[in-house]
């Protein structure tokens, strides 16, 4: 979709093409719910310069990199499952003066080689209110949260399937939040979607 408005985007099924599985350019407020993307070669979903869209219910597994966030965006990713993506489960790429918010909460982020990688595409990007908050990591290869730029990415109140500090797996420049560093058990990411979640046990 290219500059589109209020979209709904509901029940596709997309597998084993070359290149990108979908892309949202330029859109708004436009929900992409219960759609499955497995074995492209490139990225299952890619948001472009998008904003207010919500990305809620939707299964990306066996790509390249699952959820690819690309240049200005204010988007929500919520309740996805995301798992044995070749690359990132989600990956943030920041552009110079162009502010990156987005915020991931509620998904299943599993068997990936990267878990959630927020990387620059030039020496200055900008990066506001990207918050990582109530995410089940589960047995990924690599780091589970990385940061490879300026300034501290917010990764609070996660599950890790571990309760040891040392096994995070928590990559560059990523701040936990203090006491908020983990949950205790697993988030149920089967709710409505309703933000913020309950409190952690």
């Amino acid at each position: 979709l290219d500059k589109v408005g209020g979209s709904v985007i509901e029940g596709v099924k997309i597998s084993g093409v070359s290149g990108n599985g979908m892309i949202l350019k330029g859109t708004t407020t436009t929900l992409v719910e219960g759609v499955e993307v497995s074995g492209v070669s490139g990225s299952g979903l890619v948001l472009i310069g998008s904003e207010g869209n919500t990305i809620r219910g939707n299964k990306l597994t066996g790509n390249s990199t699952g959820i690819k966030i690309q240049q200005r965006t204010r988007d929500v990713i919520v309740g996805n499952h995301i798992e044995t993506n070749l690359g990132d489960g989600i990956l943030l790429e920041a552009s110079s003066g162009l502010p990156l918010s987005t915020l991931i909460y509620q998904n299943d982020i599993v068997r990936n080689a990267n878990r959630i990688t927020l990387t620059g595409t030039t020496s200055n990007p900008i990066v506001s209110e990207v918050v990582i908050e109530k995410n089940n990591f589960l047995d990924n290869v690599n780091s589970n949260v990385r940061n490879l730029i300026p300034p501290a990415l917010l990764a609070r109140r996660n599950w890790y399937a571990t309760t040891d500090e040392t096994r995070l797996k928590l990559s560059g420049n990523v701040s936990a939040g203090g006491a908020s560093l983990y949950r205790l058990g697993e988030v149920d990411t089967a709710s409505d979607g309703s933000f913020p979640a309950s409190d952690p046990p």
